[in-house]
């Protein structure tokens, strides 16, 4: 019989301190910096859903990552580790959203 009053069952002791990631959507009709997250975070993924414009991610003032205005729509998978929380900065229309984890 299960024993309900522990956290995780059976093989799952993996999962029991995982957190939940967050994201933010971004189109582009601001083009000044978004401030996704301030303190230490994780960026995880950037989903390209529509690209037409630059997109840059920075930490900090030290760049990330600059994706191409002619950039396929895709999924960009970082997992990288942001000292000084997540900033991104849209160069015109696009579509996209940013996976981190706080």
């Amino acid at each position: 019989m299960a024993d309900f009053k522990r956290r995780v069952q059976s093989d799952n002791r993996h999962l029991e301190n995982l957190t939940s990631a967050r994201f933010i959507h971004v189109d582009g009709s601001d083009t000044t910096p978004i401030t996704v997250h301030t303190g230490e975070c994780r960026l995880l993924k950037l989903v390209l859903n529509t690209n037409g414009a630059t997109i840059k991610l920075r930490t900090g003032t030290r760049v990330i990552a600059n994706v191409a205005a002619d950039a396929p729509e895709t999924t960009l998978i970082y997992g990288l580790y942001c000292e000084n929380g997540l900033i991104v900065e849209c160069g015109g229309s696009v579509d996209a959203t940013v996976i981190y984890e706080p």
